[in-house]
């Protein structure tokens, strides 16, 4: 039971890793899914700063109804957070956005 579960751990490990490259690439629904990791702590740390600077690159890069999608998620993860994490997260989303405009 404790193979299988280490197993389990480490594979979900590996694709977080998977989705962190995909989504520093610019691919909107990996930024979403790994924002989705950041928030429930699946794979990586719970890191709402991170989960919400993820989701609102999502929104940055998502055409079509999939961003309204993406933008909901990034609005109810602001609920949780101070105002400093906020702006933390705001301010590592427009870094990125300098470097990978649309």
């Amino acid at each position: 039971m404790r193979i299988t579960n280490h197993l389990r751990r480490r594979a979900v490990t590996w694709a977080t890793a998977g989705l962190a490259v995909a989504a520093d690439l610019g691919l909107a629904s990996a930024q979403y899914a790994l924002s989705l990791a950041y928030s429930s702590g699946l794979g990586v740390p719970p890191d709402q700063v991170a989960a919400y600077e993820w989701m609102d690159l999502a929104v940055f890069r998502a055409r079509g109804p999939i961003r309204e999608k993406y933008s909901a998620a990034r609005d109810a993860l602001t609920a949780g957070m101070t105002p400093e994490q906020l702006a933390e997260a705001r301010r590592r989303a427009g870094e990125w956005k300098t470097k990978w405009p649309h």
